[in-house]
C-alpha cells in the first residue's frame, strides 16, 4: 500500500458504539483517544432529535468545543416508524421532514459538514417506483433547506428493502442525478458494499468520486450475510485495497468509524479503530 493522499485528519471516530453511555462520557472518551473529528449518531441518550431546540444545540455545541473535538456529521435514526420518507402517508412524510430538518439544524450549529441517512423505504406490498418518487420529492425538499445551512446531506444505500428504496450504488447515483442539487451527495460503506454485493471500484464508478463525500469504514466477516461492523483489522474485508483505491481517485471526505457490536467496552474498540486507521495512514 502506498497512499499519497489520504491523511489522518480524514480519520473519524463516532458515537454509534457509546449509545450506552452518557454525552459527558462519551465526549471525554472521544478527547482521550486523541481524534478530533467524529461523526454523531442521533440517539437517545446522546442526542435526541425530538427534543432538541436551538439552545440545547448550542448547549452542545459548546461541550464539543470544550473537548476539542469537531462533528465532522449527524446522522439521524431514519430505518423506523416514526420516519419513512418514502410514506405513502402525506402526514408521515411531513413529520419525517420536520424530523430531519431538526438534525440539519445540528449539523449547522455544530459546524458539521454533513448529514447522513437513508432516503425511506417502500412497504412490501406497494410499487417501489411510486416509493422512490415520494422519496425524491422529500430529498428534494430536504436538499434545499440544507443548502440554506451549509449542510450537505449523503445517503447510504442497503441490500435490505425494508431499509431503503436505494438498492446499491448505481440506484444512489440515479437519486443524486434526479434531486440535482449541491446539498444532496452520497456516501458508501465497507460492510454494506459486500451484502450489495459491490467492490470499492463499483461504488467509486457508479456514485462518481466527485459525489463520494463519507464513508463508513469498519472490518466485517466478508460475506453477505452478516451486518456486523468490526473494528479495523479484526475482520476479513480488505481494508488496505479499499484505502489505496480511495487514495488513488483523491478521495477528500472522512473515513468514519461506524463501529456496531462493541456497546460494553465502547472507548476501547474506539481506540482500537483509531490506531489502526494512524497506522495505516501515515500522512498529516
Amino acid at each position: 500500500m502506498n497512499l499519497k493522499n489520504l491523511k489522518r485528519s480524514q480519520i473519524a471516530m463516532s458515537t454509534f458504539p457509546y449509545n450506552r453511555c452518557s454525552l459527558d462520557y462519551t465526549l471525554d472518551s472521544l478527547e482521550r483517544i486523541g481524534g478530533k473529528a467524529f461523526e454523531f449518531q442521533a440517539v437517545d441518550p446522546l442526542l435526541s432529535l425530538e427534543d432538541m431546540g436551538y439552545a440545547d444545540m448550542r448547549r452542545i455545541a459548546k461541550k464539543i468545543a470544550d473537548h476539542n473535538l469537531q462533528c465532522i456529521c449527524v446522522t439521524p435514526d431514519v430505518m423506523n416508524y416514526p420516519v419513512n420518507l418514502a410514506s405513502g402517508s402525506f402526514s408521515d412524510r411531513r413529520r419525517s421532514i420536520t424530523y430531519l430538518k431538526t438534525a440539519i439544524d445540528c449539523a449547522n450549529v455544530f459546524g458539521a459538514p454533513l448529514i447522513q441517512m437513508h432516503v425511506g423505504y417502500s412497504l412490501m406490498d406497494e410499487s417501489p417506483e411510486e416509493a422512490w418518487k415520494r422519496s425524491a420529492d422529500s430529498m428534494g425538499e430536504l436538499a434545499e433547506y440544507a443548502v440554506s445551512r451549509d449542510v450537505v446531506i449523503t445517503s447510504e444505500y442497503s441490500v435490505f428493502t425494508w431499509k431503503s428504496v436505494l438498492q446499491s450504488s448505481k440506484d444512489l447515483r440515479r437519486m443524486i442525478d434526479e434531486v440535482n442539487s449541491p446539498g444532496y451527495k452520497g456516501m458508501t460503506d465497507t460492510v454494506v458494499m459486500v451484502k450489495i454485493p459491490e467492490t470499492i471500484e463499483d461504488a467509486v464508478q457508479n456514485i462518481g468520486m466527485e459525489n463520494l463525500r463519507h464513508v463508513h469504514f469498519t472490518d466485517g466477516l466478508g460475506n453477505a450475510t452478516s451486518s456486523l461492523h468490526m473494528v479495523p483489522g479484526e475482520g476479513k474485508l480488505p481494508l488496505e485495497h479499499i484505502l489505496q483505491v480511495l487514495d488513488d481517485g483523491g478521495y477528500s471526505g472522512y473515513l468514519s468509524l461506524e463501529l456496531q457490536g462493541a456497546e460494553d467496552a465502547a472507548h476501547e474498540a474506539m481506540l482500537k479503530g483509531y490506531r489502526w486507521m494512524c497506522e495505516h495512514i501515515e500522512n498529516q
